[in-house]
């Protein structure tokens, strides 16, 4: 028996969708024996249950849930008490810390565990990744670099340094740019991790909360394991978003993540494809599903396109003898040209992969004092930190225009996960 774990906060109840077609394609790929198992709260509707209930019969497979608030309620408001005054806290799914607790939770049953997030397809034979031997290992994982393509020495150095600018533990040397690896997609030794690890998960996660400048979950088992784990090839953690960067749509035989920016209404891309592809099979679609997706991406376009196009003018404002200059995720970059009424001399850097936050911060130098930029990324702190480090001002040198249209206009194309809620 194959044993999988997803985690679940679906506070709108619009989240499980993404949990059931992940479910979907791993049983359609895969002929073993699966029990996946749902660490969720009492945000899981008794609609959603059925449905999840529901697909595991159609394939003859087996699901459990685990109510987290009441199985490990001491140890989640322990994680709640030593993260809450993180800004970085609010913007993390508590879901995101139930992975932490796979081991305490299952490793008297089971000796190992496959950890999922929910937005990949499993378009291989999950049994490929169960049948790994751990060894001595505690967890196996794909280290980041494996998703970003490397061809030279000076890409090589790319790498790093966007590495040490979005995760403060390479910033710091704690974790070496080549060792960090995505938690996404985890093969748990839990034995090893209940007995030899318990207590070093345990000293990660309070140096983290101690040490607010760092991250969350992927951080904690980062400090913890990133000297002493297995790396597994790329096919096992295929990130959409950089590959789709540089033209590589590969999707047989492998788990496809859509990390930040992977997904979007396109459906001539061939990873959105793949996506709705299986999406189509849960009953989590339906024909009002579909006429609301259609609905929500044609207003994107027309009404909250323009109340967003008053409130850019709003910011535009605050240029004050300056020019302007913009950055966004390549596929914004038409959108916001629109929206902003960009002029062909305008600058207007596209971020298509890891390396460019290191080209935005060299563009910003180049052109600091004489321009200031717009700068629509993911709503976080990270990349505001790291500029303020270097010496660039908000709102004078640069402006976080996703954060501003986010909470004034609400145009949901530049949020990174709005469309999301939207469905």
């Amino acid at each position: 028996m194959i044993h999988v774990c997803f985690g679940l906060f679906d506070k709108n109840g619009r989240y499980s969708k993404f949990t059931g077609t992940a479910i979907l394609s791993m049983f359609e790929n895969t002929r073993a024996e699966v029990t996946v198992h749902i660490l969720h709260d009492a945000t899981l509707t008794e609609d959603n249950r059925e449905k999840f209930l529901n697909l595991a019969r159609r394939y003859q497979q087996k699901i459990e849930f685990h109510d987290m608030e009441k199985i490990c309620a001491a140890d989640i408001q322990n994680f709640k008490n030593f993260f809450s005054s993180s800004p970085r806290y609010r913007r993390f799914s508590p879901a995101a810390l139930y992975r932490l607790l796979i081991p305490k939770i299952f490793s008297a049953k089971h000796d190992k565990m496959i950890y999922l997030d929910s937005d990949l397809i499993v378009n291989m034979d999950i049994k490929n990744l169960w049948e790994i031997n751990l060894e001595d290992k505690p967890i196996a994982a794909v280290a980041d670099k494996a998703s970003v393509p490397i061809g030279s020495p000076e890409a090589q150095d790319y790498f790093e340094d966007s590495m040490r600018m979005l995760f403060k533990l390479c910033e710091d040397g704690l974790v070496d740019p080549n060792d960090y690896f995505n938690d996404g997609v985890l093969l748990m030794n839990l034995k090893l991790l209940s007995q030899k690890y318990a207590e070093h998960l345990l000293n990660g996660i309070k140096f983290l909360a101690e040490n607010l400048r760092y991250g969350f979950d992927q951080e904690i088992f980062n400090y913890c394991f990133a000297k002493n784990y297995l790396s597994l090839p790329v096919e096992f953690n295929f990130s959409a978003r950089e590959h789709r960067a540089v033209g590589k749509f590969l999707t047989e035989n492998r788990i496809v993540h859509y990390i930040g920016q992977g997904m979007s209404f396109d459906l001539n891309d061939p990873f959105n494809e793949l996506w709705f592809s299986y999406f189509e099979q849960t009953e989590w679609f339906n024909m009002e599903i579909f006429a609301h997706m259609a609905e929500s991406f044609k207003k994107s376009l027309t009404e909250q396109e323009a109340e967003g196009k008053n409130f850019a003018l709003q910011l535009t404002s605050l240029v004050s003898g300056k020019s302007r200059a913009f950055s966004a995720p390549a596929e914004y970059v038409d959108r916001i040209k629109k929206l902003f009424y960009v002029r062909d001399d305008e600058d207007f850097l596209p971020l298509v992969d890891m390396n460019s936050f290191s080209k935005l911060a060299d563009a910003m130098e180049k052109s600091r004092g004489k321009k200031i930029w717009f700068i629509f990324l993911p709503p976080h702190d990270d990349w505001r930190e790291q500029l303020t480090k270097i010496n660039f001002v908000e709102n004078k040198d640069f402006i976080d225009a996703t954060e501003q249209i986010i909470s004034k206009s609400n145009v949901s194309a530049v949020d990174t996960y709005k469309w999301i809620d939207e469905l």
